[in-house]
């Protein structure tokens, strides 16, 4: 049995006795489809046979959703399959492109709290950190700048699904992080089979018409029941402040979708915010807009100032590297991996979690060329430095 993605959300079986006439749909995928017509408009690949799946999602003015399931019908589907092989990378990946040239939280107001805006202010002319060479070199200089993020037949990367106001709303169990959730009691706006990070934090990105984010940490499917560790609500229209000590879905408290690289700004050629990376290890810290420091079992001691980055530390690349070609070589970087690398130089990147040290986040997208996204390892984190962004650090208890 083979699956095929054209976007996210309800599964249908070749041969299956009934289908739902989805209507004025259309597929961006290449190459282009034959067999049109034969699933209520959807145009199929040529080898799609009888037993195959076939994931249809959510497409502006196109696919109509099915209603949502009761929980007994109830399903996951991480991006890269439940059998943990990726799928085919035929198609525009979920519906990134909805995100194209709006702002993820306005740039602060001057004198207000440092919240999620400033993943959008320069900090390219902010003075240098005065810890910023104990940082780097408890990461090690000589880390490369890692996408963690690619095409759809790679499985990397963090998902999210764009949903219609009126989706449905469904109940989540909130676990371990309850008391540090935004927990609804109505439920939350999920699509029947959402796609979920296939990666051990399992995230789960939901943005509604209305501008509004659901980042959930820890979402699992458990005796017919959704649930998840942790439930964030954003208002992307603000700059939200999270309060002082509470996470996220994000191990830092900050916000996991307005830190990913994104293929459609990079294929636009301007990127204007900074990115999420991991470090490790990590201090007992944070600095806003970070709010939150990360697991206990993996950061330093009480050493002040802390030897190790703390979760919300700005790295930068420095405004001397040459990102139109590879280091030490004349070979040009391609326009995309450019912009990435610009956006590094005004916008920087941020620790938002443990892990392996100069992972930078982004979105699965079968339109990513992975062997285009490696230039970026070509760049290290010694050629850069962390930015002092006058935000003090907090020291956890």
């Amino acid at each position: 049995m083979k699956r095929f993605l054209l976007a996210a959300a309800v599964i249908l079986t070749a041969g299956a006795a009934t289908l739902p006439m989805l209507g004025n749909s259309q597929t961006t995928s290449t190459p282009t489809y034959s067999n049109c017509g034969s699933l209520g408009g959807i145009c199929l690949p040529p080898n799609f046979q009888p037993g195959d799946e076939l994931y249809i999602g959510w497409r502006r003015g196109g696919l109509t959703p099915t209603p949502t399931p009761t929980p007994a019908t109830l399903s996951v589907r991480m991006f890269d399959g439940p059998t943990g092989k990726p799928f085919p990378g035929q198609a525009t990946y979920l519906n990134t492109d909805a995100l194209l040239g709006k702002v993820l939280f306005p740039a602060p107001a001057a004198g207000t709290p440092v919240g999620q805006g400033w993943w959008n202010v320069p900090v390219d002319t902010m003075p240098v950190h005065p810890q910023s060479g104990a940082w780097l070199t408890s990461m090690a200089a000589t880390a490369p700048i890692h996408p963690d993020f690619g095409a759809a037949s790679y499985g990397s990367g963090i998902p999210f699904m764009f949903v219609p106001a009126a989706q449905k709303l469904v109940p989540v169990a909130i676990g371990a992080y309850a008391t540090e959730s935004d927990v609804n009691a109505a439920g939350y706006p999920i699509p029947d089979s959402p796609f979920v990070e296939a990666a051990s934090d399992q995230h789960l990105i939901v943005v509604t018409d209305a501008m509004v984010a659901w980042e959930f940490y820890g979402f699992a499917l458990s005796g017919g029941t959704y649930t998840a560790k942790q439930v964030t609500r954003w208002d992307l229209s603000k700059d939200a402040a999270r309060t002082a000590g509470l996470t996220s879905a994000d191990a830092a408290g900050l916000s996991l979708l307005a830190g990913l690289v994104r293929y459609d700004e990079a294929n636009s050629g301007v990127i204007n915010h900074a990115f999420r990376f991991t470090v490790r290890p990590s201090s007992k810290g944070w600095i806003a807009p970070a709010s939150h420091a990360s697991s206990a079992s993996l950061i330093s001691g009480t050493n002040n100032p802390p030897a190790q980055p703390p979760m919300g530390a700005r790295w930068v690349l420095d405004q001397a590297v040459d990102v139109t070609v590879l280091p030490g070589t004349t070979t040009p970087t391609t326009p995309k991996v450019r912009a990435i690398l610009t956006a590094m130089k005004k916008y920087g990147c941020i620790a938002a979690d443990n892990g392996t040290t100069g992972y930078v986040q982004g979105t699965p997208d079968s339109r990513w060329n992975d062997d285009e996204n490696a230039q970026l390892k070509k760049f290290t984190f010694g050629m850069g430095h962390f930015a002092d962004t006058g935000a003090p650090i907090v020291p956890m208890n």
